[in-house]
């Protein structure tokens, strides 16, 4: 949302981020970031990330970091903390798996970020330091602490949202 990024388009307006290059490639690389609002929930983020890609900004871009309000699960994160998450969960991608295969639904089901992104996320938060949690993707409003503690207990993760995955 925008009012989501307005203080963060105030922070990063003449920054850019220096990155290590990826596996192979030597020297180091500058990114700007170029701010977009994708929406609220599943449909807007996949219409509004495969139009990013699709047409490109100022080129093509090399890569896409998710930034936005997430609702916790564990009690000890704090309104305002940031969370970087290691692995990206899909509950009703999970639910099928299970379902289907009878197999442990969260590995079977697990993304991962790219390192090069980690690393601008990491930046990105500038002198904050982020909580290390798992996220899970849902189709729908976590608000209850029962809904909540239900999550936290089935899955292992720290947050709720409704876009990453």
């Amino acid at each position: 949302m925008d009012y989501e990024l307005s203080g963060l388009r105030r922070e990063l307006r003449p920054a850019a981020f220096v990155v290590q290059g990826q596996r192979g490639e030597l020297g180091a690389q500058e990114i700007v970031p170029e701010l977009k609002v994708i929406g609220v929930g599943k449909a807007r983020a996949q219409a509004a990330v495969r139009r990013l890609l699709e047409e490109g900004t100022s080129g093509q871009p090399d890569g896409l970091l998710l930034l936005g309000v997430a609702g916790a699960v564990v009690p000890s994160l704090r309104t305002g903390d940031l969370v970087l998450s290691s692995h990206y969960i899909n509950s009703a991608q999970s639910r099928d798996a299970q379902d289907v295969n009878g197999a442990d639904a969260t590995k079977v089901n697990t993304l991962t970020p790219d390192p090069l992104m980690w690393e601008l996320a990491t930046k990105a938060g500038g002198d904050q330091k982020p909580v290390y949690l798992e996220s899970l993707t849902v189709d729908q409003v976590i608000s209850s602490p029962e809904q909540k503690k239900s999550i936290a207990e089935e899955y292992h993760v720290g947050i709720v949202e409704m876009e990453d995955y």
